[in-house]
């Protein structure tokens, strides 16, 4: 399980990327859980992982690969 650092505070003081596209960046790169600061990205972030999912820049097996890591995590606490 690879958990990312907040998203919004790395793009923030980068400043060379948007928060979605690091999101899509970061599943791409094998990250299983994102996580997000401000709730105001969140919406933004999920329709740019749907569309890279369309547009096959990210494969579904890759979510869900995330997925069932998250879920067997979630699982193990109880």
């Amino acid at each position: 399980m690879v958990v990312s650092d907040d998203l919004d505070a790395i793009g923030t003081l980068r400043g060379q990327r948007d928060v979605p596209t690091a999101a899509v960046e970061a599943l791409r790169a094998g990250f299983d859980l994102l996580l997000l600061s401000a709730a105001n990205d969140l919406e933004q972030v999920r329709t740019r992982i749907l569309s890279a999912v369309a547009e096959g820049s990210l494969p579904e097996e890759r979510l869900t690969e995330a997925a069932v890591r998250v879920r067997a995590l979630a699982g193990s606490m109880g």
